[in-house]
Order: structure tokens, then sequence, then C-alpha cells
């Protein structure tokens, strides 16, 4: 049983997760590999525009529509860039704002721990086990029935 403070943290953070992955999902960059124009000036000379269709759009939209969604997220981009950068900078406001409300020594503590955490995912060890892939994905296992 939760209480009303975790639900309210599992509901933020759902909502952070699902606007991550918003703006993930449909961001690109703004050149190819080889250096060439931006898409925004590619659509300016009427060449044909290319990029990544939203999910389960690729069977379903003709090529009238492909290129009209493209034109969107090239109108998006930047909008959605600067958000990254506000949530960003959010984030770490967030993060020295409760790193303030700890002693010098529990701070301390905090950059031991993490510090080890992170010294011990750079550092090779044994394999682990991996179950596998057929039981995790299992429609016996109750979640996909139930939906959850």
């Amino acid at each position: 049983m939760r209480t009303n403070a975790g639900r309210l943290a599992a509901r933020t953070g759902l909502t952070s997760l699902l606007l991550l992955s918003a703006v993930w999902t449909h961001s690109a960059p703004a050149a190819d590999d080889k250096g060439s124009a931006p898409k925004a000036e590619v659509a300016k000379t009427g060449k044909k525009l290319s990029g990544r269709l939203p999910a389960h759009y690729g069977k379903v939209v003709d090529e009238r529509q492909r290129q009209e969604i493209y034109k969107i997220q090239e109108e998006f981009r930047p909008k959605i860039s600067k958000a990254r950068e506000t949530l960003d900078a959010l984030v770490e406001e967030q993060k020295a704002k409760i790193s303030a409300v700890l002693t010098p020594e529990q701070q301390k503590r905090v950059a031991e721990a993490s510090g080890k955490s992170t010294k011990k995912e750079k550092e090779p060890g044994p394999p682990t086990k991996k179950p596998p892939a057929s039981n995790a994905a299992s429609p016996a296992s109750g979640n996909a029935a139930s939906g959850k």
C-alpha cells in the first residue's frame, strides 16, 4: 500500500519520464554525419525532407503525409532543444538545493557513495547471468493479459 507521498513521487517520476520520452522520440540532429546543409535549408530548397516517423506511422502514412510530418518535426526541433536545456538547468538547480539541505559531513558521504557506484560501474566484474528472454516477455506471466 502506497502513501500519498509515494503516489505523488510515482506520478512525478512518470510525468518526467513521459516528457523526456516525448522529447527524445521527436528529436534528431540538424545535419547529417557528412556535414551537409541542415534539414531546414533542404526544406527551403524544395527537396524531400527525411527524418524519423513516430512509432507505428511508417505503414500508415503516404508520402505527402510523411513529408508534412518531417516538416512539423523540423519546426519543433529548436523548441524541443530549448526545453531540454531548460529542463537540464532545472534538474541541476534542484540537485544543488537538495544538496544544500545536507550537512557537510552528509554531503561528503553522499559524494563517496556516488564515487563508489561510479567506480563499481567502470570496473569489469564477473559476468552476470541474465534470465532467458522467453521468461521476460511471456504472456503467461499474467501482466500482458491484465494490461499492467
